[in-house]
């Protein structure tokens, strides 16, 4: 039975950590634009702002914006590209243009051992559901190195890595990596590993060195001897104390205390990243996403963008050219306009190959959910024919929820979506799970979006000949076909009649193909839409949608399409005759689709839980979310702080939804004279570890030693 918070008031709130207010369709549909959600404390942190706008500081002769070290460093474990093995062969220069990419979160995606917790060897083992069911080429592997939050139950992010030379064991090991790439290479696949340059694990022996001022690690990091009030969008300061109150001695961490920055005005720290990129690559990846390129060097008055950072990966970008084995480097920009990303393009050969495109995705969703024309927005050209932009509708830590969730499990409208994102000249990148439809866990934040994939889901879809996944393995299929097409065109957005319908034309640069692409995405049948601006063509073929569709009419610049079902999508070939790959529904009219309604919520769903008690002061931690997905784990050996040597000590606690002000949902024990408040009360043996379950479904709490 629930009962009363310590105040002994009973607080009912419906509000979820990591979730957020959201905008409402004008019809049917909820959709999550533009908020950030809370992310739970273990989870990967929010990236700092773009539009924060940072005060001058007065600190301009700080030493941490001198450089140091020395700049003949060379690393412990230095490797050359002479050294590389296992290296993919006959490669063109532009791959990865050609390329469709599968973006795998390892701990979620295949457990190849029993163990609970996906591995590179399971990985290993749905190659062929990779590359011939959805139909992408590529693998971009989530962190994959030693990290410190570390935990087959929890939200094992990888982002604070502790050994950049080690494999995460839970993973497998550096000979298992090897045969994965091998056998991806065997395939004609790529492979590309995430790469986390700007900080680190404070468990990183480099940080404690530099914390000790040994081991020539001293200025790896960004020290100073008072608290800077630098700004970004987590609030001022994060200067964090390394010994506590009254020391003066402070270090910076971007993205929290536990993840601190590592300083590139060190040569050595300059070198020694470098050559972690060349080590990995050299075991045979194909390329590297690199995370936070924004935050890399910070500048005296500006934290993000500066012209240190695109100078160093300039230099990256050196290394990477001297593989014999075209390699590739893709970078994570979180920027408020595609122009801020298309910086990090640099002349077209000198910095990044790719950037990833935060915009695209959420305007495809908002197209469908809204019912009306969002992707004009994002249908820019590429900057030069060596660059490009990389496109997605939902990722690791994209703030807005797996599309599954979004619509509610409807098929049609996923289908709609997914043709809008892959359905244009960028390079596709399917985040595990959204080709089969699936949804968000109960956890709150990021961890919402890294749920284990449901492989019985994925069976079923297989063997269905209209499933969402197997709409993603025929765009993939379009696209493998005219990869030319898709990896270096033009792309021309058309003016439409009718809000609520789009189009645009893909023009291939080299083979002079051309291709229509029409949208319905309205939930009403469409009887004719016009668009402006269509160059003459002199025959057109629906190769993608309704096969029974009536021909194109053509008068001056504006196309005619008829007879268009709801919600659905076509693409004809213009000046050619090809084969049509994709059946969509037929055209009725007057019919108006209804998308499928809110699944009923016969309970609360707890997406996060804290303990608060006397062994945290009341102040809160939150426990693990087990793998049924329902009960909560907490662990620790407990002392009396006034008495080292007792043997015993008494815990009073409760379980709670919020970790602050309402508790929320809160849960404790009956409450009697003793125990007014309803605490739960245990006597435990001292400096013993105990793991506490708590199943807010059931209402049931354990404590047992581990």
């Amino acid at each position: 039975m629930k009962k009363l918070s310590l105040l002994g008031t009973a607080v009912l709130c419906t509000i979820f950590l990591g979730c957020s207010a959201g905008s409402s369709s004008p019809d049917y549909l909820a959709l999550l634009i533009n908020t950030e959600k809370q992310t739970p404390q273990s989870s990967t942190p929010s990236k700092p702002s773009e539009s924060s706008t940072s005060s001058k500081p007065s600190e301009s002769t700080l030493p941490l914006f001198k450089f140091s070290g020395d700049e003949n460093y060379v690393s412990a474990k230095n490797v050359s590209a002479s050294d590389a093995e296992n290296q993919s062969t006959g490669l063109e220069a532009d791959w990865w243009k050609k390329t469709s990419f599968y973006h795998v979160w390892v701990k979620s995606f295949s457990d190849s051992d029993g163990d609970d917790c996906g591995d590179l060897n399971g990985v290993k083992q749905k190659l062929e559901y990779i590359q011939n069911e959805i139909g992408c080429d590529g693998i971009w592997l989530s962190p994959i190195f030693e990290c410190n939050y570390k935990t087959k139950t929890g939200n094992m992010h990888g982002y604070d890595t502790t050994d950049y030379y080690a494999v995460n064991d839970f993973f497998g090991t550096e000979e298992d990596l090897i045969s994965l790439i091998n056998a991806a290479h065997e395939r004609g696949m790529k492979v590309i590993f995430d790469y986390v340059p700007n900080h680190t694990s404070s468990s990183n022996d480099w940080f404690k060195d530099s914390v000790a001022e040994q081991n020539g690690k001293k200025d790896w990091f960004m020290w100073n001897t008072t608290q800077l009030n630098w700004d970004n969008s987590m609030g001022t300061g994060h200067w964090y104390n390394i010994k506590g109150n009254g020391s003066n001695k402070y270090y910076y961490g971007a993205f929290g205390s536990g993840m601190p920055d590592f300083n590139f005005r060190n040569y050595e720290v300059r070198e020694e990243m470098k050559n972690v990129a060349r080590y990995w690559l050299n075991k045979g990846f194909d390329g590297i996403r690199v995370d936070a390129a924004r935050y890399l060097i910070e500048d005296d008055g500006k934290y993000y963008d500066t012209e240190g950072s695109h100078t160093w990966f300039k230099e990256l970008r050196k290394e990477l050219d001297k593989y014999a084995s075209p390699k590739f480097m893709m970078c994570e920009v979180w920027g408020p306009d595609h122009e801020v990303e298309e910086s990090y393009l640099g002349n077209g050969t000198d910095e990044f190959h790719m950037t990833l495109d935060f915009h695209q995705g959420s305007d495809c969703i908002k197209s469908v959910s809204y019912q009306r024309n969002f992707i004009k927005n994002t249908l820019y050209p590429n900057k030069s024919e060596t660059t490009g932009f990389a496109t997605f509708m939902v990722n690791h830590d994209e703030y807005n929820d797996r599309i599954a969730t979004t619509f509610k499990g409807d098929q049609k409208l996923q289908k709609l979506a997914t043709a809008l994102s892959l359905l244009r000249p960028t390079v596709p990148i399917i985040y595990y799970g959204t080709e089969i439809g699936l949804k968000n866990t109960s956890s709150g934040g990021d961890s919402a979006l890294r749920g284990d994939f449901d492989w019985s889901l994925a069976e079923t879809q297989v063997s269905a000949e209209k499933s969402l996944l197997k709409l993603n393995n025929a765009i993939n299929s379009f696209r493998k076909t005219h990869a030319s097409s898709f990896a270096d065109a033009d792309v021309k957005h058309l003016t439409a009649s009718i809000t609520s319908t789009a189009a645009y034309i893909i023009s291939g640069k080299k083979d002079n193909t051309k291709f229509l692409c029409v949208y319905n995405l309205s939930s009403k049948a469409c009887d004719s839409a016009d668009f402006t601006g269509c160059n003459s063509f002199s025959s057109s073929s629906c190769i993608m949608g309704d096969t029974e569709a009536p021909e194109l009419s053509l008068s001056g610049t504006t196309v005619s399409v008829k007879k268009i079902a709801p919600f659905s999508f076509r693409v004809y070939a213009l000046d050619a005759t090809e084969t049509n790959i994709w059946d969509d529904e037929t055209y009725t009219a007057n019919e108006n689709y209804e998308p499928a309604d809110e699944e009923p919520n016969v309970q609360k769903n707890y997406s996060v839980m804290y303990i608060r008690g006397n062994m945290n002061n009341w102040g809160g931690t939150q426990m693990t979310l087990l793998k049924d997905g329902k009960t909560f784990s907490y662990e620790s050996s407990f002392s009396d702080g006034s008495n080292s040597s007792a043997s015993k000590v008494t815990i009073i606690f409760k379980f709670c939804e919020n970790n602050g002000t309402p508790w929320g949902d809160n849960w404790g024990t009956e409450k009697t004279s003793s125990n007014k408040d309803g605490n739960f009360i245990i006597t435990l043996d001292a400096n013993v570890t105990y793991v506490i379950t708590f199943n807010p479904y059931t209402n049931t709490m354990n404590c047992n030693k581990k």
